[in-house]
């Protein structure tokens, strides 16, 4: 079912070509084709790629996925250095995707940034806070274009965050 979301490394259950997402024989995909080494995450807890296949696109609410180092700034320290994150609608806000989502959040390199939610300025804690399913979009400027916008508040860069 994750095909919509990963079609380049998923394989039909049936085994011939996929049909741009849309196969008659076999409408439903498998996480077969994804890749050994990568770590999964589902609504905060480590899964096997298999669980991937209990999805359905529609009942995700976000998905992140980190490659290098991010990994073990998020994770911890694993050996893994690429990681799927999925978050389902019915468990985004449950304390281990908050808790999960709080590590990504603080990852991020907005150190000094002017941050602003919906064009209001806010803390690093709120923003920390804020939940990726809720976000539209995140424009990041940089000094320059920030300074030009925002006065010397936007010295050392700005995140522009707009929800849904």
């Amino acid at each position: 079912m994750v095909c919509q979301l990963l079609p380049a490394v998923l394989k039909p259950k049936h085994g011939h070509a996929h049909h741009a997402g849309n196969c008659a024989v076999c409408p439903v995909q498998t996480a077969v084709g994804l890749p050994d080494g990568i770590l999964y995450y589902i609504d905060g807890q480590r899964v096997n790629k298999e669980d991937l296949d209990k999805i359905s696109p529609n009942d995700i609410a976000s998905m992140n996925v980190l490659k290098g180092p991010k990994v073990r700034a998020v994770l911890g320290n694993v050996s893994e250095t690429q990681a799927i994150l999925i978050t389902t609608k019915a468990n985004e806000n449950s304390a281990a995707v908050v808790a999960l989502n709080k590590k990504l959040n603080s990852s991020a390199d907005i150190a000094g940034k002017l941050l602003l939610i919906d064009g209001k300025e806010v803390t690093r804690t709120e923003f920390e806070r804020m939940v990726p399913s809720q976000i539209y979009q995140i424009t990041v400027l940089s000094p320059e274009k920030a300074v030009e916008a925002y006065g010397e508040k936007g010295k050392n860069g700005a995140a522009i965050i707009t929800t849904k």
